[in-house]
């Protein structure tokens, strides 16, 4: 990318859709832009149901929101995509990043009709549509470790950790509590149901700290599930909050424990002292904003990712204990784990 120099404003797209926690870590990569060229107007593309939160972000100038449609009728998509391409090209984008390495957003990152596209290489076909690919790299015990390294490849700056902007809240929002995030895609990142409970009573009979369970609205009857099992005080929100005002119970919590999922990300990003329980996925273990403790017992078949070989018994997240991830948030409150 062009060297910064005083008055140079390039026009900027980041092509991030998806998932949370992706979007979360790839604001490394907005911060580094930003403090690069202060003078650039910055959009960001991403899925329509995930962009409430980069509207408040002061870093952000336009954000653009990708609704692909529920049906196959190829004309539905070609008029989708017809108008999304109209929306881009009229901000007269100078440079486009493409920051997931998978065909659709490289699509679309090309439909910005931006002179120079830059993007993650990946085995993924269409990388003709990028001028330049960079390897993902980066530490793999560093939270947003590719999205910062591909950020000091194209402003050739430090990379901050990840960091989220937050309005103030539209309404009365928990306070002071510990925040669970149970619930993810995938079965061997989950933690086991009666752990939650046991995790709730442990922080409400010891450190006095009611629960809410956070998550997303096809997380409620899950949720509920759990919530009937948790001690007087818990607070079952999954499914009844937006997306920011997920973020903002978050910002406002003593601690967070959760699975690898956008929201536990998002506690690390927040600043906000945070346990992450680890099992088939690579854990960060450092680079965060703010005090994080990660449980993550590292065994000769991990990580196994979308392939388990325990057979269902995902004994690496079983021996992650609800006493162990009290004791970590304990000692995180304390200020006893930086």
């Amino acid at each position: 990318m062009p060297t910064a120099s005083d008055g140079f404003a390039p026009r900027i797209l980041i092509v991030r859709l998806s998932s949370i926690g992706d979007l979360v870590f790839t604001t490394s990569l907005l911060r580094a832009l930003r403090a690069a060229y202060p003078k650039a107007r910055i959009g960001w593309l991403a899925r329509r149901e995930l962009v409430g939160w980069l509207h408040a972000d002061p870093d952000i100038d336009q954000v653009h929101a990708w609704d692909p449609p529920k049906s196959r009728n190829p004309w539905i998509w070609w008029m989708r995509l017809r108008a999304l391409r109209r929306e881009l090209r009229g901000a007269d984008y100078d440079i486009a990043i493409e920051a997931q390495g998978l065909l659709k957003s490289r699509v679309l990152c090309r439909l910005s009709g931006a002179p120079r596209r830059f993007g993650f290489d990946s085995r993924e076909p269409g990388g003709f549509l990028l001028h330049t690919r960079i390897p993902k790299a980066g530490q793999v015990r560093l939270i947003s470790s590719e999205y910062r390294d591909l950020a000091e490849r194209l402003t050739g700056r430090f990379a901050p950790p990840p960091s989220l902007r937050l309005p103030s809240p539209q309404r009365e929002l928990p306070q002071g509590v510990a925040v669970l995030c149970p619930f993810t895609t995938r079965p061997q990142k989950h933690w086991f149901d009666d752990y939650w409970p046991q995790l709730a009573a442990l922080l409400k009979n010891n450190l006095g700290l009611d629960s809410v369970i956070l998550g997303g609205p096809g997380d409620r009857e899950h949720a509920q599930r759990l919530l009937a099992q948790c001690p007087p005080g818990t607070l079952g929100l999954a499914g009844e909050t937006s997306l920011i005002e997920a973020a903002q119970t978050i910002e406002r919590a003593r601690v967070l424990i959760g699975v690898d999922t956008g929201l536990t990300h998002m506690g690390v990003a927040l600043g906000i002292p945070t346990v992450p329980l680890f099992g088939s996925t690579v854990p960060y273990r450092e680079g965060g904003s703010g005090p994080m403790r990660v449980l993550y017992d590292e065994r000769h078949c991990s990580p196994c990712k979308r392939r388990p070989s325990c057979g269902g018994a995902y004994t690496c997240m079983h021996d992650l204990t609800p006493m162990r991830a009290f004791e970590a948030a304990r000692e995180l409150i304390a200020g006893r784990v930086a």
